[in-house]
């Protein structure tokens, strides 16, 4: 899921019932604003309610839970390189030894 502070109008438009004009109403308040800390807050924008915020999250996290997620993902990107590499390596050792 992408951090809805750093969506761009085109990643809005993705959610059903999510118009270009809205899309554009939401970065104009994110602007105005500061960032989006909980996705409840969006019910705070103009044209914007509950039923619209609930598709937003299906699509978008808001503040620190996306971080860490995004960080977590990374993480475990990077450590499943790691490990492949090392095998390979351990791997190839062993059969020049043999």
């Amino acid at each position: 899921m992408k951090d809805i502070n750093t969506a761009t109008q085109d990643d809005l438009v993705e959610v059903p019932s999510i118009s270009p004009t809205k899309a554009a109403t939401i970065l104009d308040w994110r602007k105005e604003h500061g960032p989006i800390n909980d996705l409840d807050n969006l019910t705070e924008v103009p044209g914007i309610g509950e039923k619209t915020v609930q598709r937003i999250s299906e699509h978008f996290t808001a503040g620190s839970d996306s971080a860490a997620d995004d960080e977590a993902a990374e993480n475990g990107a990077e450590d499943e390189g790691t490990e492949d590499r090392e095998e390979n390596e351990h791997q190839g050792g062993e059969d020049d030894a043999a």
